[in-house]
């Protein structure tokens, strides 16, 4: 009985540590898609300045996701994805999926990295759905 359960906190212990990682990847992830837009956005405002308030916009949406993925992978890290870690760093990959679906087909500032810039969002979903899943199977064992 004792081989089991070692078995099964070895087991949560590497997803733990996995989910904390994709999340933390997924938060560079999500940094650099709004750095990059942002950033042409702001070359854009010199042409209209309602380019402006849009930089300012997708900076604060990809500030905002970036800081829930950083917090949620801290949560899931110190193992209290109860406590909304799961939540967090699913709600930011889904957040950093629309920014990406976004600017690669209604304004397409993402184009030129279209193949792979559906798979940027990926590692914080991927994230999210662990930790939930980590969450649903640690309520079943107890």
């Amino acid at each position: 009985m004792e081989s089991n359960e070692l078995k099964f906190v070895l087991a949560k212990d590497r997803c733990t540590l996995i989910s904390a990682a994709l999340g933390w990847l997924g938060s560079i992830n999500t940094t650099l898609i709004g750095i990059h837009v942002t950033t042409l956005y702001l070359h854009l405002a010199v042409l209209n300045r309602s380019f402006l308030a849009k930089a300012y916009m997708t900076g604060g949406i990809a500030t905002a996701s970036t800081l829930a993925l950083v917090f949620g992978s801290y949560l899931v890290w110190k193992d209290r994805a109860g406590m909304g870690g799961g939540f967090l760093n699913l709600a930011g990959g889904v957040v950093t999926l629309t920014l990406c679906c976004y600017f690669t087909s209604i304004f397409p500032l993402l184009r030129q990295l279209e193949p792979i810039a559906y798979l940027l969002p990926t590692p914080a979903l991927a994230s999210g759905l662990l930790a939930s899943f980590m969450l649903k199977s640690d309520s079943k064992n107890i």
